[in-house]
């Protein structure tokens, strides 16, 4: 695909759809989707008019596992980079990679580059005849992206790319990074200059220096051999190769050390044993900040400010990332360790999972309430929510739901009452004033009336809101059908039949 198909109006968006996945909360990205039609369009022409720049990325701080700087884009580059990315330069760049390069790739990541870095030190083991006598030459280049010059990122991209792709590329990058020399990381273009930049010192390694076992993930590569002295030589011709681009070996972090010591890679260490199985063991500093991450969470469970779906949400993705290693009697002893962290009567755990305004109002009812009646509208409420009462028996009994008031957080799938309407909340917010329910058809849907056969169309925010296939609505005083399930478009102009 060429540089004028990737920038068309079709590609633009489909990748729209793409990037806001899991973005639909930040409120630019919501008004970007909502109008999403218009905003393409308009990306769409003032890319052919060549008046489109990019905005000036966020930049902000990461302080864990290690401070660094990163940044944000807005969406709507966001959108023109990553379409550009998916259908022209992650396909030039990545068809001269060698396999040991890992990161940021399709069918690649942590979680392989771990598998291969486990398999390298089993065949090792084998062609060893059972040693785990050896060496390693773990590497790390220092400041990676803030030493990255943009001279030589431009001759990286020109090595695989045609020369409009590249001028429009580093055009864009060099008005979001307006210095001569230094990226942040966080932009996907960015992420590709990252994994392409070493891509000659890949191929220098594997076909030059004839290393056998080596594997990079970004800028954290390693080699092993029994050799030291054939380690010690690759680390000057490396560092030799890498002046070349203006970047240089971290002096701390580049170290040769015996492979029984095991090489800390992606937050684990990798052990060979004596029989040649290879044991991960994750980081203790790791679990350590765990644990006191747990133990504020838990803390902001008790006092309402966080709910326990949200604890468990945060737990349960620390331990998928655990159970990549050898963590069985790990994390037997952090479920312990939850369990001693949660103790609560049950009746504290339901209203702690509720947001603030809602846990109160629970707690007031709960007090309250002395009859059967009070305690069926609560539930009937909760099951409403959670999609085991359909929408129209909703509307029948609004009266037991809440009634929106703004200073209070909402999550997805929560009912609020507007006078005698019904919404349903689409997005997680914290209500305020001018974000009323009828003013916010990103965050918040409204439940039709079960009188109403027709009702009036609305433009969904994407597949959470789309009509279905037999759908019925309103629009310019004309009834329609959708023909088509996640029909986001307008009637008249794809997927309704209009009804005589």
């Amino acid at each position: 695909m060429t540089f004028q198909e990737s920038t068309e109006f079709d590609a633009l968006w489909e990748s729209m759809w793409k990037c806001k996945r899991g973005k639909m909360w930040k409120a630019s990205v919501a008004r970007f989707v909502t109008h999403g039609i218009e905003e393409t369009l308009k990306l769409e022409d003032e890319i052919r008019a060549e008046t489109y720049l990019p905005r000036k990325p966020h930049t902000f701080r990461l302080t864990y596992p290690k401070p660094r700087p990163c940044s944000s884009t807005h969406i709507r580059d966001r959108i023109v980079q990553r379409s550009l990315n998916d259908t022209v330069v992650y396909p030039g760049m990545t068809r001269s990679f060698v396999w040991d390069n890992m990161a940021c790739q399709k069918g690649k990541g942590t979680t392989k580059a771990m598998d291969r870095l486990e398999h390298q030190m089993r065949r090792y083991f084998i062609n060893s005849g059972g040693s785990r006598e050896g060496w390693v030459l773990q590497c790390d280049v220092q400041g990676y992206y803030r030493n990255m010059s943009h001279a030589e990122a431009r001759r990286c991209f020109e090595r695989r790319l045609d020369r409009e792709t590249v001028d429009h590329a580093m055009a864009w990058l060099q008005r979001q990074y307006p210095y001569d020399v230094g990226f942040e990381p966080g932009s996907q273009m960015v992420q590709i200059l990252g994994i392409s930049m070493l891509d000659p010192l890949d191929h220098f390694i594997k076909e030059r220096l004839r290393a056998r076992y080596y594997g990079r993930y970004m800028d954290d590569f390693y080699l092993i051999s029994r050799d030291r002295a054939f380690l010690e030589r690759c680390r000057e011709e490396i560092d030799r190769e890498l002046g070349k681009l203006g970047l240089h070996l971290h002096p701390k972090k580049t170290r040769i050390f015996p492979l029984p010591d095991g090489i800390k890679v992606l937050g684990f260490t990798f052990r060979l044993t004596p029989t040649g199985k290879v044991i991960r063991i994750i980081d203790p500093k790791n679990v350590k900040h765990e644990r006191k991450k747990l133990a504020r969470m838990a803390r902001l469970v008790r006092e309402g400010k966080m709910t326990r779906a949200k604890f468990d949400e945060c737990y349960g993705s620390w331990k998928a990332h655990a159970n990549l290693g050898n963590s069985h009697k790990l994390l037997r002893r952090m479920d312990a360790y939850v369990r001693d962290l949660m103790k609560e009567d049950n009746m504290k755990i339901i209203r702690n999972s509720q947001p603030i305004g809602e846990r109160h109002r629970i707690e007031n009812t709960l007090a309250e309430a002395s009859s059967t009646a009070a305690v069926t509208s609560i539930a009937f409420v909760v099951l409403a929510e959670s999609g085991q009462i359909d929408e129209v028996t909703a509307t029948e009994h609004s009266e037991v739901f809440a009634e929106w008031v703004p200073g209070v957080e909402h999550k997805v799938g929560q009912i609020r009452r507007r006078g005698e309407d019904l919404y349903k909340c689409l997005q997680a917010h914290t209500s305020q004033e001018g974000w009323e329910p009828e003013s916010t058809p990103a965050l918040w849907k409204k439940i039709g009336d079960p009188t109403d056969e027709w009702p009036e169309w609305s433009q969904p925010i994407g597949a959470v809101d789309a009509y279905m296939a037999g759908d019925k609505v309103t629009y310019e005083g004309k009834h329609w059908i959708s023909d088509v399930d996640n029909n986001v478009w307008a009637p008249g102009v794809y997927g309704w039949t209009l009804q005589a």
